[in-house]
């Protein structure tokens, strides 16, 4: 399994990592490029690639999301607003990227040990929507924080609960997750070498972008493509010579309501008398067979 850890410059990560595989660390220079660990957890193997965070080493992030399975994202939660806001704008443009989003995230926040007590944890996830940003891209995202930051901690301390609890639930989901992850990653692999195979025969002229894009006309592609896709015609659903909806509910109205009097008539006229033929629907007036009867009960009385 190989996981991507991430984060700004001075957010903390070759601190996680070396919390992660319980080694002492005695570099405490910025990391300038990408450094490889093992992690043992649980029995599984894993190898942890750190990369650095300044605006430079930002640039080739991209160029380690395809076969990463997971990200482990630092932030310096002691950081001014602004530094934590850039933060969380940089994880959304990580999470943007297609080798990227749907995968698991664990969020760890350092330095909470010198961070003001009225921040709480909701105040991160409010503010920041972590929520809608899980949703959004369709990532399990994961918050956890480690507090080591002194000397002394690191000595005595080298694995904080906090942080251990976030690393069994990430390696819990991946190795729940294995199959379905890994092709994801396959997929993720053959689509990285169709582009790649793609650009180079544009860059070599053999291959034109926007003739490539359309299918020429009248070509065994295109006819395939047009039967396929038949039924999102606009003549199918309803030709341009069809009537309007407004005439064609009042035309079925019309017939209805017809219908309707000349079922009554000719059920009235044969009730009254059965030997006379059945009179025509006169609009607007009234049938012979009703005059009649109306005359006959006048006399009658």
């Amino acid at each position: 399994m190989r996981i991507l850890l991430l984060g700004l410059a001075g957010s903390g990560k070759t601190e996680i990592a070396h919390q992660l595989i319980k080694a002492k660390r005695h570099d405490y220079q910025a990391t300038n490029g990408a450094h490889s660990y093992n992690i043992i957890h649980s029995d599984t193997i894993c190898s942890l690639t750190e990369i650095g965070g300044n605006e430079d080493m930002q640039k080739i992030w991209h160029h380690y999301y395809v076969g990463t399975m997971a990200l482990i994202y630092c932030f310096d939660m002691s950081a001014t607003y602004a530094e934590l806001k850039r933060a969380f704008c940089v994880l959304n443009e990580i999470l943007q990227n297609c080798y990227m989003s749907g995968k698991p995230v664990l969020l760890v926040a350092t330095k909470s040990d010198i961070v003001d007590e009225s921040i709480q944890w909701y105040d991160i996830e409010n503010t920041f929507q972590m929520e809608a940003m899980a949703r959004t891209y369709g990532s399990t995202i994961k918050l956890c924080y480690s507090n080591v930051n002194t000397e002394m901690a690191r000595v005595e301390r080298n694995f904080n609960l906090n942080l251990m609890a976030g690393i069994d639930w990430l390696f819990k989901y991946l190795l729940d997750n294995f199959s379905i992850i890994q092709m994801r990653l396959n997929c993720d692999r053959n689509m990285q070498n169709w582009e790649l195979q793609r650009n180079k025969l544009i860059a070599e002229g053999k291959l034109n972008l926007r003739k490539y894009q359309r299918f020429p006309r009248r070509s065994s592609r295109q006819k395939l493509w047009r039967y396929a896709h038949k039924h999102l015609r606009r003549s199918s659903l309803r030709p341009r010579t069809a009537p309007a909806a407004s005439f064609s509910a009042l035309s079925t109205a019309f017939d209805y309501q017809h219908t309707m009097l000349t079922d009554s008539h000719n059920y009235r006229s044969a009730s009254l008398d059965t030997t006379d033929s059945i009179p025509a629907l006169v609009p607007n007036a009234v049938c012979n067979g009703d005059v009649r009867h109306s005359e006959e009960i006048t006399t009658d009385v």
